[in-house]
């Protein structure tokens, strides 16, 4: 059964109703953490540009998370999930972190969110290719089901690649203290990524496994 997304579908079970209605009160949350946040940034400084520069950060971000499988848009069903994710929670996340509390951005610190937007990128492409032949066969058109499952196989791999070497390369032009310990969580990819060239029924242990190695 593919859920229906609608605001109020008539289709939701009670469970599908517990989890959106949960949702909603989590961007409430955080709305409310941001506008508090913007106010005391806009009130601290003398042109208030870094309360207004969080706000629209904040308004990105929260259009971003709610839109990713919420109507009339669903970038993830036009296969916009892997790459909106990437910028939203990489680069912006860690910016707004950054603006948040320096009260100014810089271009550097977007920089030093692309081996962590990679990483959760990651994530997300590992569950589509797990759901790969599901999502094929209910028309769930994900960037993996739209681009077929080598060119997903390959993208992961690229994917886990920046997660590494962009540390090493962000430490070479100093605007990142090397980390030599993040490398000891190299050997939890080996079975997430051994795992994808397995049959559709083998494949349920990706999502634990990638999420071990990502914890580590």
């Amino acid at each position: 059964k593919v859920p229906a997304l609608a605001i109020f579908g008539a289709e939701r079970d009670y469970l599908e109703w517990v989890i959106f209605f949960t949702g909603l009160l989590c961007f409430a949350a955080a709305a409310l953490l941001g506008l508090f946040l913007a106010w005391r940034l806009g009130a601290a400084g003398s042109s208030g540009e870094g309360g207004w520069g969080l706000l629209a950060l904040g308004a990105v971000g929260l259009a971003g998370g709610y839109f990713y499988t919420g109507e009339p848009f669903n970038y993830k069903r036009r296969g916009l999930g892997v790459p909106f994710v990437f910028v939203l929670m990489g680069p912006m996340m860690i910016a707004g972190s950054y603006l948040a509390l320096a009260g100014v951005l810089r271009p550097a610190v977007f920089w030093i969110g692309i081996p962590l937007s990679a990483l959760i990128a990651h994530i997300l492409l590992c569950n589509e290719i797990r759901d790969y032949e599901y999502d094929r066969e209910h028309g769930l058109r994900t960037l993996s089901s739209r681009i077929g499952m080598p060119r997903a196989k390959f993208l992961s791999f690229l994917l886990l690649a920046v997660g590494y070497l962009g540390p090493v390369i962000l430490h070479l032009a100093r605007l990142f203290p090397h980390l030599w310990f993040v490398f000891l969580a190299l050997p939890f990819a080996v079975r997430p990524m051994r795992t994808m060239r397995s049959p559709p029924a083998e494949r349920a242990v990706i999502i634990p496994a990638i999420m071990l190695h990502h914890l580590v």
